[in-house]
């Protein structure tokens, strides 16, 4: 009795070195990895708006294309406008 408690107790040992090992494989030590320095530069992004414009025959409508930079992705993606009448052409990428 006492040989098969002893087997289960080292057995348990076992595993849990080799689950704590591969955890801290997967992990390193535990401490979240740095993602390192932002991509520095400009960030550029296109989108177009409708423009109504009254022509000799009526109505009609053209679009205005509009180029944003910033110097982060966030700065340039909050320039372009959220309402309807835009539509994004090409989303805010380093240039």
């Amino acid at each position: 009795m006492k040989t098969k408690n002893l087997r289960t107790i080292l057995l348990g040992a076992v595993l849990s070195a080799a689950a704590f090992t591969a955890i801290a494989a997967t992990t390193g030590t535990g401490v979240p990895k740095d993602p390192g320095p932002a991509p520095f530069g400009n960030w550029v992004g296109v989108y177009k708006f409708i423009q109504p414009h009254a022509g000799p025959d009526g109505r009609y409508y053209t679009y205005t294309y509009v180029t944003v930079t910033g110097t982060t992705q966030q700065y340039c993606q909050q320039q372009i406008p959220s309402n309807g009448n835009v539509s994004v052409v090409q989303s805010c990428h380093l240039a």
